[in-house]
């Protein structure tokens, strides 16, 4: 007998939905389909709005997407392959469009596999990118970039120009030519990208330069972007750059083994929150600069720096922990083993209200270092500071001591500076 109980544990046992018969996935076999593949895509309203590949090596070239839909394959098993060149996907005036389980490749060193414009949501998934130019150059898109993996590109894996937020996150880059992740901005502005949970090394600085190449991640006027609990190493320059980002909040990441300032904010950056990163052995810890050009408010606490020396790839001596400018609380981070010093407020004439409080530094050439020819006003307090060989607490006129070691308490601070409650120890 048929009753609503049985009715429903059978209905149970079935599959809810499925995308598509076998008679209606794209099959790879020998020779170039593109026009197999361009037409699946035009045609992807007669089957719900998916092209599902199957498994194999399917060779095309360039392919455009107009109309919203899913291009779903086989994760590791569905290759697309550009043997003439580095273009593979155009996708442009649709409003929707999905890419999840397939697998780029491109020989050559020109043409980006995939580039889209004016897409309101684009979600690339559980790809994988490899050869060519980039692996992808978006703009004026949002949406999300999750769980890819990016290797062997000359120039740049992920690129987006203009967002409207996109959330970039679990991806694996390694072996780019000159820039991991770039969220960039043509005129300054809000972005509101979310750039997390992201594996990136090797980066190199093919195209040279002083410092727009060679960085794992890289924020260029996009205003209110979060880079968090990324894990970065092994870049020529930094391994994140903010360049005139404001309201940018870097957090959480642990960054290894760059040649230059491993976490760079500069420019006009106004408001900023630097805080709870690990970084290690790299040429310089952490730069919050420019505050001639409108780099100011930022709150700069809870970071490990460890085992800092070095010289810029242009051989620029180096080896500091933390570096800024003006209108910045410092605070509660640790500093162990600076070549040159723990914190330095101010560099030449550009020093104003500074705090550095809470700080531990061991082991640092100089502990902290104040600009005192900016005349601040600096307050310098209840800092730890330990095996300091030339100065506890000094100030500067550039990169020259011109003041006895404060930290003594042998000779009153200056009025503009107020230095109270450290504690020193040889």
């Amino acid at each position: 007998m048929l009753t609503r109980r049985s009715l429903l544990l059978s209905a149970g046992s079935l599959p809810l939905f499925s995308i598509s018969s076998r008679a209606n996935v794209l099959q790879a076999r020998d020779g170039d389909q593109t026009r197999e593949l361009q037409r699946a895509i035009a045609d992807a309203d007669k089957r719900g709005g998916v092209v599902q590949l199957g498994p194999g090596r399917f060779e095309t070239s360039v392919l455009t997407i107009k109309n919203d839909v899913s291009i779903i394959g086989v994760p590791g098993a569905t290759h697309l392959h550009a043997p003439a060149g580095g273009k593979i996907f155009s996708i442009r005036q649709a409003k929707r469009v999905t890419i999840q389980g397939v697998s780029f490749s491109a020989v050559g060193e020109k043409g980006n596999i995939l580039t889209a414009e004016g897409i309101p949501w684009l979600a690339i998934e559980d790809c994988s990118f490899a050869g060519g130019e980039a692996g992808m150059r978006v703009a004026s898109c949002a949406g999300r970039i999750a769980n890819n993996q990016f290797q062997f590109h000359e120039k740049i894996a992920v690129q987006s120009i203009d967002s409207k937020g996109f959330r970039i996150t679990g991806n694996r880059i390694s072996d780019i030519g000159n820039a991991g992740i770039q969220v960039w901005q043509t005129n300054a502005g809000e972005d509101g990208s979310l750039i997390t949970e992201n594996h990136i090394s090797r980066i190199a600085s093919k195209d040279g330069g002083n410092g727009q190449n060679g960085n794992g991640i890289n924020v260029f006027k996009a205003g209110n972007v979060t880079v968090a609990n990324n894990r970065i190493s092994d870049c020529a320059f930094s391994g994140i750059r903010n360049n005139s980002g404001p309201n940018g909040v870097i957090t959480g990441n642990s960054i290894s083994r760059c040649n230059e300032v491993a976490l760079f904010v500069e420019f006009n950056h106004e408001g900023s929150v630097v805080a709870d990163n690990l970084i290690e052995t790299v040429a310089h810890g952490i730069s919050i600069a420019n505050s001639d050009v409108g780099g100011r408010l930022t709150q700069c606490t809870g970071n490990v720096i460890r085992n800092i020396k070095g010289v810029d790839p242009i051989g620029i001596p180096l080896g500091g922990g933390i570096l800024a400018d003006a209108d910045i609380i410092i605070a509660n981070n640790m500093i162990d083993k600076a070549d040159l010093y723990g914190i330095r407020l101010g560099w030449g004439p550009y020093g104003r209200n500074m705090q550095a409080a809470s700080n531990i530094m061991m082991e640092c050439r100089r502990g902290i270092e104040f600009s005192a020819v900016a005349k601040g006003p600096y307050i310098i307090t209840d800092n730890i500071i330990s095996g300091a060989t030339e100065g506890a607490i000094v100030g500067m006129d550039h990169d020259k001591v011109i003041t006895s070691d404060f930290g003594k308490g042998t000779e009153a601070a200056p009025d503009f500076a107020q230095i109270a409650g450290n504690v020193i120890r040889s």
